[in-house]
């Protein structure tokens, strides 16, 4: 996954660009801090013993619906012991000092293992498992992403977006649909050819473009906010909710779908749900989102809460929304101030109060992506993601499991190889591309402990360690390492602070924020130019999922340019997720992907690296890693 044997890479022909950057961890990089033996150990004699208190119950708590089987492995993986778990726990006593693998199995549940240590005389290490189901939403595989647009499609892309916005539909059309022949999975290009439709009055071909985008990439946000507007308006909240549900866990910033949602729960009944989502689309679209104020003052009303109602229409009148908005709101504030008047509390009289049906929802043209964006995304510091409210975290307690897991996802890296395709662009400042290269490799990593604690890591690509393979002279190793932010060895490199109970992708996550450490060297990303080495203090954010506590995502940015280095900006973002097994329930939690951004040298790069066809391999055996489920395509 990174690579310490720094090599220069011979010039390409650039002449600001004549060395090679290193982005991994300089050498070398401690992993284990002792040995472990295959055998119990004892540190008093062989009579020695403690005892193994194991629990098993479901994610977040919850009881099992049947018996779950536990096995206790020596190091060396031989059967030590074997015992049923009901309700409560069960006590392995006796067992000789040594290192041990807890194995907890449950029909129906993904299976869990860990390893512990008994050290001393009367040592006691106690285990809880929380399974997941095989349905669990965590145990999905990492959503593929489209490709990166070549330049000549992406230039037809923005020039029928920019016609688009003109109000020429047209000549939009005819640009899109030259993207759509040079591209023609890609969701981008199937979304704005539906909003070509919609704005045609021809509704049935706006759906069918929609549908094909999420059925390329079911996670498309704009197009599952359309079509969550369009069922919306046709009454069927079912499938609206469905459609927003999935917007929202894919991008939890987009206020026009929370706003919908709070309208698809008031229709439903759900009225706190309501509430909360229309609050959210204020606090995402400020003025943008007046219709969630009058959404939020039914759902008020909706709970008997007339105070709150009031304050909320009187905040939507102050924001001089559209006439329609604003009759609707005097209405409501007329009929509350003649209940007040009447002394009328009951819920019954304030639930009488006219709610819109969906059908009379003020209906918004598709959501149009700004013509201009930045070369890379916002900084991680630029606005914090949504939390639970009156969710406390606990970082002292999550972070030891959070750095278990990460101890054997470094363990694991000697274990596997995959495919790994690399797409490359050189941008300019709106992040349009005007070159690109797409890459495949055979990827191999070989990891030896060169030392005690002290592990050499290699990555092959076909075979070989060169880095002349990576274009633009910019070689880039080990960027899905960066999980290892939440290694023990970095313990006191990174300041940790949880800001709450979030989501990822629907999972519920705890979300981690981290910040080099002042007093602490950079290691974790290094640059090398021309043979000197720049440390690269790095902050991020990470999703932790909440039953699991697998890192899911990690976003960094740096905390400042590095001007000797010529290095001006650069963000990343990795997807982690489980692979299993195809021959049995085994999964690990690998890296599935990772865009990286960087200003460099003059140039700026855009760099997506992702992975495929797992290979699991040990010395006695190779096992193929069944490949994630892709989406069928289905044309408009």
């Amino acid at each position: 996954m990174w690579n310490r044997n720094c090599r220069r890479i011979p010039s390409l022909g650039l002449a600001c660009i004549c060395a090679l950057i290193f982005l991994g961890m300089p050498a070398p990089f401690g992993i284990l801090a002792r040995t472990l033996t295959n055998e119990p150990v004892s540190g008093f004699g062989g009579d020695d013993f403690g005892s193994i208190v194991v629990g098993v119950h479901g994610a977040g708590g919850a009881a099992l619906d049947a018996m779950a089987i536990v096995n206790v492995y020596t190091q060396s993986h031989e059967l030590y012991s074997s015992a049923t778990v009901g309700p409560g726990s069960t006590r392995f006593d006796g067992v000789p000092l040594g290192t041990y693998v807890v194995e907890a199995n449950v029909p129906g549940y993904f299976p869990a293992q860990e390893q512990i240590e008994l050290i001393m005389r009367n040592d006691q290490q106690q285990v809880s498992f929380g399974l997941r189901l095989l349905s669990d939403p965590s145990s999905r595989p990492v959503s593929t992403k489209p490709p990166l647009l070549a330049p000549k499609a992406q230039r037809e892309l923005l020039k029928g977006l920019e016609e688009l916005r003109a109000n020429h539909r047209e000549e939009a059309q005819k640009h899109l649909q030259n993207a759509a022949r040079l591209a023609p999975s890609n969701p981008e290009v199937n979304y704005l050819l539906g909003v070509v439709a919609w704005q045609s009055a021809d509704p049935s071909s706006a759906i069918k473009y929609w549908q094909k985008a999420i059925s390329f990439f079911p996670e498309h946000v704009l197009s599952l906010v359309a079509l969550g507007e369009t069922t919306l308006t046709q009454g069927d909240l079912g499938a609206a909710k469905g459609y927003l549900d999935r917007a929202v866990a894919a991008n939890p910033l987009l206020w026009r779908a929370h706003e919908l949602l709070a309208h698809v729960c008031l229709q439903q009944g759900m009225y706190l749900d309501a509430q909360h989502e229309a609050e959210r689309a204020v606090e995402l679209g400020k003025k943008e989102a007046n219709e969630s104020r009058l959404v939020l003052a039914k759902a008020f009303i909706a709970q008997s809460k007339r105070i709150e109602a009031t304050t909320a229409l009187h905040a939507l009148l102050e924001q001089k929304p559209p006439e329609d908005l604003a009759v609707s709101a005097r209405g409501l504030l007329d009929e509350l101030a003649r209940m007040s008047r009447e002394s009328a509390t009951s819920s019954s009289a304030l639930a009488a109060l006219p709610l819109a049906p969906a059908a009379t929802i003020h209906v918004l043209q598709p959501l149009l992506p700004p013509l201009a964006v930045g070369w890379k995304p916002p900084d991680v510091d630029e606005r914090v993601p949504s939390v639970e409210d009156n969710v406390p975290c606990r970082l002292d307690e999550i972070l030891p499991k959070i750095h278990r897991n990460v101890v054997l996802f470094a363990r694991s890296l000697d274990r596997y190889t995959a495919t790994e395709n690399l797409e490359n662009q050189v941008v300019d400042e709106h992040g349009t591309a005007t070159r690109s290269r797409n890459l495949t490799f055979d990827y191999l990593v070989s990891m030896r402990e060169i030392r005690p604690g002290i592990l050499n890591v290699d990555e092959y690509r076909n075979g070989s360690l060169s880095l002349d393979v990576f274009p633009d002279g910019l070689a880039t190793t080990g960027l899905p390492a960066v999980i290892l932010i939440f290694h023990p060895v970095h313990v006191d490199d990174f300041e940790m602070s949880c800001e709450g109970l979030g989501s990822w992708r629907g999972i519920p996550a705890w979300q981690i924020h981290f910040r080099q450490s002042d007093n602490r060297e950079a290691s974790m990303r290094t640059y090398r130019v021309h043979g000197t080495i720049h440390p690269v203090p790095l902050k991020g954010r990470a999703w932790v999922s909440r039953d699991s506590l697998q890192v899911v995502r990690i976003e960094t940015d740096l905390i400042h340019a590095v001007p000797e280095a010529r290095l001006f900006g650069e963000h990343q973002e990795i997807d982690y997720g489980p692979v299993r097994f195809a021959s049995k329930p085994v999964e690990l939690w690998l890296p599935a992907s990772t865009d990286f951004y960087t200003e460099f040298r003059g140039m700026r790069i855009r760099r997506r690296l992702s992975y495929a066809n797992y290979l699991l391999f040990s010395t006695d055996e190779t096992q193929k890693i069944g490949k994630p489920a892709q989406p069928h395509a289905a044309a408009p």
